[in-house]
């Protein structure tokens, strides 16, 4: 007897396979970039076919990737031509793709791809170019993958080769690293020149979490009502780890240890909270600021020991306040913290990112975790 399974992929070509059902095991489906409806029937030896069963496959996004909306290619070793720049393998179109020049004696061909923030990341996922006559010929047969935080000064990940008979399945798993930067050296090719569809990249643990929790943002709003200016001993108040700062400027005020000013120096500002010193008595996140321009506020809920994971963070938009005047921000994360199992306890701890623009200057105090008040429930 066998199993028959189709589908139509992202490029949208009519798929088609046949497996014998004596045997076991799984089986991998390619191309699928979307909610993909699967067909499968069983048939005998004779030709007869079962009734037919329509299965909805979930997209990479499920297996924690990376959003490619949010990547951008920071540098590149050469283009053809209009038309096929590096761009194009951050579209999510297979049918488009990056061609580096014709010229002999280029090789290594390679790009760097800016993930667009930094994330705990474990593996990368190439798409070939869909050749008119599906051989491939113009692919690397051999890669090399690096990483690094600033873009400048890469870490080798490992060398690894390519099959060239094959548009999808080109996956390639390391060790799980921090990086805002992954660079991609094509090492050699049966061409002078290479190829690439999609570049696609995932989250370290990403079977832990869900694209969903990954990308979710929580509804907030400020409350210049609540002036929070007193201090009560059953909250625990932040201090940042100024050890574990990436493009921002903070000072620590004299008067007040829990108020800081800060300036962000780049597109991927964040300071690392240090881990409490005891358990957080509720889920609404309270603090008093002042901004010179509107950001987006990003945590990066970590356990103790442990440290920032893409998919395991929650946003939310902290409003332009440069009157002057101390407002409060208050957000609800009750929600959030059940999402991503985050409880608050002794040593538990966040990356806290301040936007994606630089030269924003905040003042900020006070940022607490309290319980949600009666009006608030």
């Amino acid at each position: 007897a066998y199993i028959n399974i189709s589908y139509t992929d992202a490029a949208g070509t009519k798929i088609s396979d046949q497996y014998d059902a004596s045997k076991s095991g799984s089986v991998a489906l390619g191309g699928i970039m979307a909610e993909t409806p699967v067909t499968i029937t069983t048939e005998n030896r004779s030709g007869d076919k079962s009734e037919e069963k329509v299965y909805v496959v979930l997209p990479a996004e499920i297996r924690g990737e990376l959003s490619q909306s949010r990547m951008s290619i920071y540098d590149i070793s050469t283009v053809w031509q209009a038309g096929y720049e590096g761009e194009k393998m951050l579209d999510g179109d297979v049918n488009t793709y990056w061609h580096a020049k014709t010229d002999a004696g280029l090789w290594p061909h390679w790009f760097i791809v800016d993930l667009g923030s930094s994330y705990m990341v474990d593996w990368v996922e190439l798409v070939r170019r869909r050749y008119e006559d599906g051989n491939g010929l113009y692919a690397p047969t051999q890669i090399q993958l690096q990483y690094s935080q600033d873009g400048e000064n890469f870490t080798d990940l490992g060398t690894y080769d390519f099959e060239i008979d094959y548009v999808y399945g080109h996956t390639f798993n390391f060790k799980e690293v921090y990086a805002r930067y992954i660079k991609v050296l094509c090492l050699s090719g049966s061409q002078a020149w290479t190829h690439m569809a999609e570049f696609l990249a995932y989250y370290g643990s990403a079977n832990k979490y869900t694209a969903e929790a990954a990308t979710e943002r929580t509804p907030a709003e400020p409350d210049p009502d609540d002036t929070d200016e007193i201090f009560e001993d059953e909250y625990e108040y932040f201090t940042f780890n100024q050890g574990a700062i990436q493009q921002i400027e903070i000072t620590q005020s004299e008067e007040n240890k829990y108020e800081y000013s800060l300036v962000t120096t780049g597109g991927d500002a964040f300071a690392a909270v240090n881990g409490f010193g005891r358990k957080v008595v509720g889920p609404m996140l309270v603090f008093r600021y002042k901004a010179s321009a509107a950001f987006e506020g990003r945590f990066y809920w970590c356990d103790a020991g442990g440290g920032a994971a893409g998919g395991r963070e929650t946003g939310f938009n902290v409003p332009e306040n440069s009157s002057g005047e101390w407002k409060t921000f208050k957000v609800n994360l009750a929600e959030a913290m059940e999402t991503h199992n985050w409880a608050g306890n002794v040593g538990d701890f966040m990356r806290f990112d301040f936007g994606l623009q630089s030269d924003v200057a905040i003042e900020i105090k006070n940022i607490h975790f309290r319980p949600l008040r009666e009006s608030e429930q």
